[in-house]
Formats: C-alpha cells, structure tokens, sequence
C-alpha cells in the first residue's frame, strides 16, 4: 500500500511539473495582438499561457528585469535590442526553428539588422509611424487651414499651437519619440548625436509642453476619438483603430509633410527563458501570414510578412497610413540605437521639459536599469 501510494506521488508530482513546463511568459505592448489568436496558440500547442502588457520604455524595462519569475517571449522596441544583447540578456535565435522567418519582408530585416547585426536575436512583429491625429472640424472653427493641419508647425509654431490648445492637445509620453518630432520640425536627423541639436528639440518643446493637457502613452487616441482633442502626437495604429471604432469621420492620422518617425517593434527570446524551444515556436506562429494579418486587421499596423497582405482587410491594406506609400516612406525616419552617454543625456533633457510646466515632474533623473 505504501508503495502504490509513493507511485501514485510521484506520477501527481510528474504531471504537476509537466504542466508548469508547457506554460509560456510573454511581454507585449497593450492592446497589441487579437486575443483569439492568442487561444489558438494555446490550443495548438496544448499550453498555458501568461500574457502581460507594458505601456511604455519604462514600464517594459520595469516588468522585465523586476519579474519574479523569467520571460520567455518579449516585445520590446528594436531600439532597445543592441542594449539588452549587449548584457548578454537575449538567446541567439535558431533560424531552424522559425522556418516562416524564411517569408520576412528583406527591407524590413535589414532595417532591423543595422540593430540586431545578421538579425541574430529579433524577429520584427509590427512597425508604424508616429504622427499626429487631428480633428479637422474643430481645428476649422478655429480658423486653421487645412494645409496647417499636415504640419508640425500646429505644435510647434508658437500662434498656431495656441490657437490650437483651445480645443485641447496631447502628447504621447516618451522622449525618444517627442524628441523625434521636434528634430524632424527643425529640420535635424532624429538620430542625430549632437548636443546642441538636442537642446534645440528640448527647448522647443519646453515650450509645447505649457500648453498641452497632458502626456501619456494611450489615452489621447481615445479621447481624440471622442471630440476631447482636436490634436495628439501618437502612434499611427493607436490612433486608427480608435477612431475606426468611433466612426468618427472628422478624425485622421497624418504623417506631416516634415516627415515622422518610423519604428519596429521585435520578438526576442531572453537568456534566462525556461521555454525556448516553446518561444521560437511562438514566434514562428506569430509570423505565419494568417497569423500576422489578422494581428494586422485588429490593431492596425503594418506587418513584416508579405504573404499576409491578401488576407489583410481592403480599408487597413490600402489605408496609407497604414501602410504609408512610396512618397510618405520617404519622408519617414527609422529611431536608431544610441550610446549610453547620449541615452543618459536625452533622459535629463526630457526630464527637464517634463518639469517645466510643474505639472509633469514624476521621471526619475536616471533610469535604474541603466538604459
């Protein structure tokens, strides 16, 4: 009796940590995938799956390197990989088992391998633009013309924005894309290592800061789809799938005729995942073109897997700000990767612009990961 019952302890105890084996961490950006894909991966695969968000660089940098237990899959920006890789944080991928990383877009993986050097750690998931949404009827009454309204200059030259901050303007809290603007306005490269240029950006938008209601990383898509602001800086497919859902037709995205910045999000796989041979499968899942069109239809950005594009819903396929055309790729400029030193210096700057109205001062002068 006492045989079969230590039999039957340790068949329970191998069931138990089989279970927990085939049970997947993943860190994505919110409202970033269409969950019914997230179910059939599970079903597919017979796993458990956590499913956590972030919602900004930091709070990524924050789940990351506090969680409790490891991360198998992550989604940071592209930006970020050379400095993860660089602490040895990321797996080396096995191209054997991402057989559909054989379909990527080329242009899109060698924009990727100028950050992930022979694309050794990331697998691009979605890019987009960031740019502005505006509301043409309200930026009307007050007088604006519809040229103005594909500018920069409604945030940043002094008359219009004023004008403008009577129907309300938000911003989208994250420095290295509001440094972005306020380079490409001033004609600078928004990769650009000179000091004095980034001074210049802070500045400017010091003074953008005081008439703005406020920053943050997701609510001014949908109070821009509401009639609560007439201008947001943000990112092209938050802004679509907001208004999209509002039907509101006085509402557009618009990449200004200054240009914007263009940025990839990645899938990469942490040193320290318990799953890997589980994670590339997810990736190689995420990037099938069923897969990926379907991701492409619910949030609104653009995918790197060309073969999904003939299941990818007519209005977001042929939408060019969605995927921008030729005339608008031109315009657009890839946020590259940048030293600590610079990195450090920017984080000062912005804090600066933050705490210069006296509203917004809540960003730590260092960030404790040392990004």
């Amino acid at each position: 009796m006492n045989n079969c019952w230590r039999l039957l302890v340790i068949i329970f105890w191998f069931m138990v940590s089989s279970v927990q084996a085939q049970t997947l961490r993943v860190l994505n950006w919110s409202d970033y995938v269409d969950e019914g894909v997230l179910e059939q991966f599970k079903q597919e695969q017979g796993v458990e799956l956590v499913y956590e968000l972030f919602e900004s660089e930091d709070e990524f940098l924050e789940k990351f390197f506090d969680a409790k237990e490891p991360w198998d899959v992550i989604v940071p920006p592209s930006a970020m990989i050379p400095f993860l890789s660089g602490r040895q944080l990321l797996t080396p991928l096995d191209p054997k088992m991402i057989p559909m990383s054989k379909g990527l877009d080329k242009g899109i993986m060698s924009r990727l391998a100028r950050q992930d050097p022979d694309n050794k750690y990331a697998v691009p998931y979605m890019w987009g633009t960031t740019g502005i949404g505006v509301n043409e009827q309200m930026l009307a009454q007050l007088g604006i013309d519809p040229v103005q309204m594909n500018s920069w200059s409604l945030l940043y030259d002094e008359d219009l924005r004023k004008k403008v901050s009577q129907c309300g303007i938000a911003l989208l809290n994250e420095s290295s894309e509001m440094f972005a603007t306020a380079l490409i306005y001033l004609g600078y490269s928004v990769n650009t290592n000179n000091r004095s240029e980034l001074d210049a950006a802070a500045a400017l938008l010091k003074k953008t800061i005081t008439d703005t209601r406020y920053l943050h990383t997701s609510q001014y898509s949908t109070d821009l789809a509401e009639d609560k602001l007439c201008l947001a800086v943000g990112y092209s497919g938050d802004i679509m799938a907001d208004v999209d859902e509002s039907e509101n037709e006085a509402v557009s995205y618009r990449v200004p005729e200054e240009g914007a910045a263009v940025w990839f999000d990645a899938m990469a796989i942490p040193a320290s995942s318990q799953q890997k041979k589980l994670a590339h499968a997810f990736i190689n899942f995420m990037i099938q073109p069923a897969v990926a069109a379907r991701n492409t239809n619910y949030v609104a950005y653009p995918n790197p897997v060309p073969a999904s594009l003939d299941q990818v819903d007519v209005d977001v396929k042929e939408d060019p700000a969605v995927y921008p055309p030729a005339n608008i790729q031109a315009r657009l400029q890839a946020i590259g990767a940048s030293e600590r030193k610079l990195r450090r210096y920017k984080r000062k700057l912005w804090v600066s612009v933050n705490c210069h109205s006296g509203r917004f001062c809540q960003i730590p002068m260092k960030n404790p990961y040392g990004y």
